[in-house]
């Protein structure tokens, strides 16, 4: 996907948590929504997981090899956790802090600072009954612009309801519901133990 897209997929850490919320000096709106990515094909592939937004952090639930997998990510304590329900197990790292990936309207964004992205705005529109704004970002090469993904972003959630890639794949926000989180979804289970993080064996040359 390169790159550039990996600024956008605000909901894609539900497959790999790798780009999240950061803390912000705005409000942030609490809400749950279902995450449903579909890849296109003879069977069309989905894959479902859903995730919490809130005060404390962000919760995404998802599968991982055929199991549950859990990721809180708490900005303000710099640490993510990885739940694994089946084995009541959990990972922790300290010291991340990961940022929310700037819309495509933000002065931080690819739009605004890279000359090879190309950031469109085509309109405001309905999705899932919600007001959004609809974009199209694309690659800028010598001779013509190369699309690359379409966004459906929610200005006031600040996270896109829906995106559509150049190989068709989407992701959706559905059933989405503003309301507090509760704490509970954003700790550790006191029944959970704690799993050591394995440590890559380099080999030697």
């Amino acid at each position: 996907m390169g790159q550039f897209l990996i600024f956008f997929l605000l909901i894609v850490a539900i497959f790999s948590p790798s780009a999240l919320f950061a803390e912000e000096r705005m409000p942030i709106v609490e809400f749950s929504a279902d995450v449903i990515r579909t890849i296109p094909g003879k069977s069309n592939k989905v894959s479902r997981g859903r995730m919490f937004v809130s005060r404390y952090g962000i919760r995404t639930e998802g599968t991982k090899n055929s199991q549950p997998v859990v990721f809180i990510f708490r900005p303000k304590k710099k640490v993510v956790w990885t739940l694994l329900p089946a084995q009541k197990l959990y990972e922790e790292r300290l010291g991340m802090v990961v940022e929310r990936p700037p819309l495509p309207m933000e002065p931080n964004s690819p739009c605004k600072i890279d000359k090879g992205i190309v950031c469109q705005l085509l309109g405001n529109v309905m999705f899932n009954k919600r007001e959004v704004e609809h974009w199209l970002i694309s690659r800028r090469t010598s001779k013509q612009l190369t699309p690359l993904v379409q966004l459906w972003i929610d200005k006031n959630l600040k996270v896109a309801l829906r995106e559509k890639f150049l190989d068709g794949m989407t992701i959706e926000l559905q059933n989405l519901e503003e309301k507090a989180q509760k704490i509970k979804l954003f700790v550790v289970p006191k029944d959970y133990k704690k799993k050591p993080i394995a440590k890559k064996i380099q080999s030697k040359k």
